[in-house]
């Protein structure tokens, strides 16, 4: 049984010291900090159907900004998502509107090292990709390849000048302090890719290279998830029999989650 996505997500302002910005990238703080800036104002009108071919919602979401991971990201125009809802049953459905960084340390599964950034730009010069294994609840990195240039990736070698790990600064200064992990940076853009139905980042692991006969430590955390849920949209079939029971409308809402806004 996987994690609740309301316990996965990165929970925004909880103390005074959050308003802060020295005290929010991992230096006074255990957990990322992802809030809302100003916008960002999700809204919703009912599409009607049934079970029999159950109609996909859209979910209209204003122009905005947000902090992800103390980071402002900002949202230049307004965007429509598309909520799924082909596996609904009969009953409530839950739909988690999710905002998603652009990670400048962007993990990957598989052999193909990643092209874009998840807002559509470009990887350029500076960034990273980092072959993971997905563990379901988490990942688990492997290997470090920096962008060098032009589609040039470098595996990170120990003692290399030019990309040992150990010894990268951050990729940007993020927020006055800069006292942010290295696999924290993010891209200061979001677009309609960001925005997504039910899925979160998975925290990422530095993977142990411990054999496994002997007892080894815990595995150090390169970075954690900073996803925020911006709102639920609950669809509820229940009107009629069977496949045909359509959408209730005065049972189905979105409810805005993250809509105080914080400096």
């Amino acid at each position: 049984m996987t994690t609740p996505i309301e316990l996965q997500v990165a929970p925004g302002f909880r103390y005074l010291k959050d308003l802060y910005p020295e005290s929010r990238g991992m230096g006074l703080s255990y957990y990322p900090y992802s809030s809302i800036y100003s916008g960002l104002v999700p809204s919703w009108t009912a599409t009607a159907g049934n079970l029999t071919a159950p109609p996909a919602q859209e979910v209209v979401i204003t122009p905005g900004s947000a902090y992800l991971d103390s980071q402002l990201s900002t949202l230049a125009s307004e965007v429509t998502l598309a909520v799924p809802t082909t596996n609904a049953v009969v009953g409530d459905n839950y739909y988690y509107i999710i905002l998603n960084p652009s990670r400048r340390v962007v993990p990957y599964i598989g052999s193909t090292r990643p092209s874009t950034l998840l807002n559509g730009d470009f990887v350029s010069e500076g960034d990273w990709a980092v072959q993971c294994a997905d563990l379901d609840e988490y990942l688990i990195a492997n290997a470090f390849f920096k962008r060098t240039s032009g589609s040039s990736w470098q595996q990170s070698i120990a003692n290399d000048p030019i990309n040992d790990l150990i010894f990268q600064a951050p990729i940007v200064p993020s927020q006055k302090g800069k006292n942010r992990h290295w696999g924290n940076q993010v891209a200061p853009k979001v677009t309609a890719s960001n925005f997504q139905v039910n899925i979160v980042e998975k925290r990422v692991y530095i993977g142990s290279v411990y054999p496994p006969y002997v007892n080894s430590n815990s595995l150090a955390l390169l970075r954690d998830c900073a996803s925020l849920h911006i709102a639920t949209l609950v669809i509820n079939f229940n009107e009629g029999t069977g496949a045909a029971r359509t959408l209730n409308t005065s049972k189905s809402y979105l409810t805005v989650v993250n809509n105080v806004k914080n400096p």
